[in-house]
C-alpha cells in the first residue's frame, strides 16, 4: 500500500481530504492553504477533518464542501477509518503532521490516494510526499502554503482568509454587543486577552496599554473576547 501511495500521481484531484483538527489559531492559519487548493481544483469536493469542538469554525470557512467532525479520543479517531475510506479520497493533505493525523489520513484514504504532509513527527512512512520547511522561523501561514504549492496551487498574492458568515451570526453579535452597551453599527475592536498556554500569554499590562491607545486614537469600543 505504501508503494502505491508513492507511485500514484494525478493531475486533477477530485476528492480531497484536508486534515487540520485543531486548534483555533492553527485552523485560521490553515485557511489560506485551503483557499489556494480550492482555487487550483475548483471542481473538487473538499472535506475538512476537524475535532468536533472546532467544527463550527470550519463550517464558516469558504471553500469547504464538507466538515468531518471527530471526537478527541483514540476511539473517536479509529471509528472514522471505515467511513473515511468509503469516501475514496484521491488526495490527503495533513497539516498536523502527528502520528494520529498521519495514520487516519493513510488508513482513511483510498489505496491509490496520494498523501502530502509538511512534517512527520513520528509518521514518516505514511505519506507519499513530505514538504520541507526551508526556514524554521517561517510564519505558520507561509509554511502551510508550501503544501498548497506542492499540490499545484499557484500563488495569488496575499494569503486569503475567506469566511462565509450566516446572517444569524451577525444578529447574535449585535445582541451580545447591545447587552454590553455597544451600539449596533458603531466601530469596535475585539481583543482576545488570553491563551491556553502560558508561553502564549501576553502580560495584562501590555493588553491594557494597547486598549488605551485604541481608545485614544478613536478606534471605538474595545471588547474583550475569549472562551469561557
Amino acid at each position: 500500500m505504501r508503494h502505491q501511495l508513492t507511485a500514484y500521481i494525478v493531475s486533477d484531484y477530485r476528492h480531497i481530504l484536508f486534515i487540520k483538527p485543531s486548534s483555533l489559531g492553527d485552523i485560521v492559519h490553515a485557511m489560506p492553504t485551503c483557499a489556494a487548493i480550492r482555487r487550483a481544483y475548483p471542481k473538487a469536493r473538499l472535506t475538512w477533518l476537524v475535532k468536533r469542538q472546532w467544527a463550527g469554525l470550519v463550517e464558516r470557512i469558504d471553500g469547504v464542501d464538507r466538515v468531518w467532525p471527530v471526537e478527541s479520543t483514540l476511539k473517536g479517531w479509529l471509528s472514522q477509518v471505515s467511513p473515511l475510506r468509503a469516501e475514496r479520497f484521491d488526495l490527503v493533505v495533513d497539516l498536523q503532521g502527528l502520528f494520529r493525523s498521519a495514520a487516519i489520513g493513510w488508513l482513511g484514504g483510498s489505496p491509490s490516494a496520494r498523501g502530502i504532509c509538511q512534517w512527520a513527527r513520528g509518521s514518516p512512512w505514511f505519506y507519499s510526499r513530505r514538504v520541507p520547511v526551508p526556514q524554521l522561523e517561517m510564519h505558520a501561514v507561509d509554511r502551510y502554503l508550501l503544501v498548497a504549492k506542492a499540490v499545484g496551487a499557484v500563488e495569488s498574492g496575499a494569503p486569503e482568509f475567506r469566511f462565509r458568515i450566516p446572517q444569524t451570526d451577525y444578529e447574535e453579535v449585535d445582541r451580545l454587543l447591545s447587552r454590553s452597551g455597544v451600539t449596533s453599527g458603531t466601530s469596535w475592536v475585539a481583543m482576545n486577552v488570553s491563551a491556553r498556554w502560558p508561553t502564549k500569554r501576553w502580560p495584562a499590562a501590555s493588553f491594557a496599554e494597547v486598549a488605551d491607545r485604541l481608545q485614544q486614537e478613536g478606534c471605538g469600543a474595545v471588547v474583550m473576547i475569549g472562551r469561557s
